[in-house]
């Protein structure tokens, strides 16, 4: 199943707003959750105590913060985030939105 049939089908929003559309699958013991983060935005710092995450761009070019330090995020790009490591995205393009997929341990927002 290719991903816009699967947000389609599966996933259900659970948030949009001027930053961005956030969709999310739960699994047993899974989350799967696609972001869509508009131009000269940026995703809410965070950390989780307990949870590792993958992070995968499907889109655009941005930044991952990881403890303050700045990585390249861009389309094709891979960032493992160990459980409790403070991260936030960003998406300095002017015009282009930024498109990236995350998977997790399960958790409730």
């Amino acid at each position: 199943m290719n991903l816009e049939l699967f947000e389609q089908d599966i996933m259900h929003e659970i948030r949009n707003n001027d930053v961005y559309i956030i969709k999310d699958y739960d699994m047993k013991k899974l989350k799967i959750s696609t972001t869509i983060l508009n131009p000269r935005k940026h995703t809410n710092g965070h950390y989780h105590d307990n949870i590792e995450e993958v992070y995968y761009c499907l889109k655009g070019k941005g930044f991952i913060l990881l403890t303050g330090e700045p990585q390249v995020f861009n389309k094709g790009d891979i960032i493992t985030i160990p459980a409790g490591e403070h991260h936030r995205v960003l998406n300095l393009s002017r015009t282009k939105k930024l498109k990236f997929l995350c998977v997790m341990n399960k958790y409730k927002r």
